[in-house]
């Protein structure tokens, strides 16, 4: 998957709509790590103990470098939509193959039907979306799509 499959528009779900992401290419890392870092900065400033760590941009960089051409992870890009995500095949309790978003951001219309035909293209039995609020309108959002609230995690900065 290089740059080449990276310049496919990513079509699966929502072929009569208009393109707002196609796979990233190796031309789009700045601009993705850019918006990685204004999300970090935001949690950040809402004081979410997940966040609050110094964002290190080479190494964010490398990650998306390696999604864009690494078989197992998907990265679209599109202007303010960003969806990173990859598959985890070997589950230390032997669950079957799932894909787990890493980063979501933009139009979950057009997101998250694409993350689910690219989870199903790569094998998996379920996808996993997470978020950093814990809010009922978070819940009614991701539930629109049929996901439900699986399990919580709490997290305490030391």
């Amino acid at each position: 998957m290089g740059d080449e499959m990276g310049s496919e528009v990513w079509s699966l779900a929502n072929q009569d709509k208009k393109r707002l992401a196609r796979h990233a290419t190796r031309g789009d890392i700045v601009r993705i790590v850019s918006l990685i870092k204004d999300h970090h900065s935001e949690q950040n400033e809402i004081g979410n103990p997940n966040f609050n760590w110094e964002f290190n941009p080479a190494r964010v960089s490398m990650t998306v470098a390696g999604a864009i051409i690494t078989k197992g992870w998907l990265c679209l890009y599109g202007g303010s939509n960003l969806l990173l995500a990859n598959v985890i095949l070997d589950d230390a309790f032997g669950a079957p193959p799932y894909a787990m978003e890493r980063i979501i951001r933009g139009n979950l219309d057009i997101l998250i039907p694409e993350f689910e035909d690219w989870a199903r293209s790569q094998g998996c039995k379920k996808t996993i979306i997470s978020t950093t609020h814990r809010h009922a309108a978070f819940e009614r959002l991701y539930g629109k799509f049929g996901y439900d609230l699986a399990e919580a995690v709490y997290a305490k900065a030391l």
